[in-house]
């Protein structure tokens, strides 16, 4: 089971900030290698503000088009409890004991996130990695685009917007898409 993807496809600026932050954190308090403290930075920005908050709220990151039923919400619920417990290196306690089981896959993964956490912290952003931002770009625009086309007439009742200038938002996407 492969639960970490290589650094690559975390964003260059993200991995540029966690380099930063890990850098200024380990010279200011010598931190040791087997010292868990160290992983805490990019354990509360990584996971703590982008990872679980994107497995529980799915439509807010626009991962779903609508709020998830209540019982994919509650199994949503317990993978984000589960990948905060393993990104923080603690197991379920005995009054959960209906996560228990979970607590072998944390054990058997802890190494794995110390490495992820590592590799990103070492990764930083090269000058090379600054190369392809229009992919961040045109995904934000196809977003853009996509949101404008399903809300157009939401869009255009709450704001002032003229025909001319809608088609020529949604044609400046278009273009910038498809080239």
């Amino acid at each position: 089971c492969r639960l970490f993807a290589p650094q690559e496809l975390c964003p260059p600026v993200l991995r540029e900030i966690y380099a930063t932050i890990q850098g200024t954190i380990d010279a200011k308090f010598n931190a040791d290698q087997e010292d868990i403290a160290q992983f805490t930075v990019v354990n509360s920005f990584l996971f703590l503000r982008l990872i679980v908050p994107a497995i529980l709220s799915p439509t807010i990151f626009q991962l779903m088009p609508n709020f998830p039923p209540e019982w994919t919400s509650r199994t949503l619920t317990l993978v984000g409890k589960s990948v905060q417990n393993l990104a923080n290196f603690s197991y379920f306690p005995a009054k959960d004991s209906y996560m228990k089981p979970v607590n072998g896959l944390i054990s058997d993964n802890i190494d794995g996130i110390k490495g992820f956490y590592s590799s990103l912290a070492k990764a930083g952003g090269s000058n090379s990695d600054r190369n392809g931002p229009e992919v961040w770009l045109e995904r934000n625009l196809s977003l853009v685009h996509e949101w404008m086309r399903l809300h157009h007439q939401d869009l255009r009742s709450k704001v002032d917007i003229s025909d001319d200038l809608y088609k020529r938002i949604m044609q400046a996407c278009h273009i910038v898409l498809v080239s």
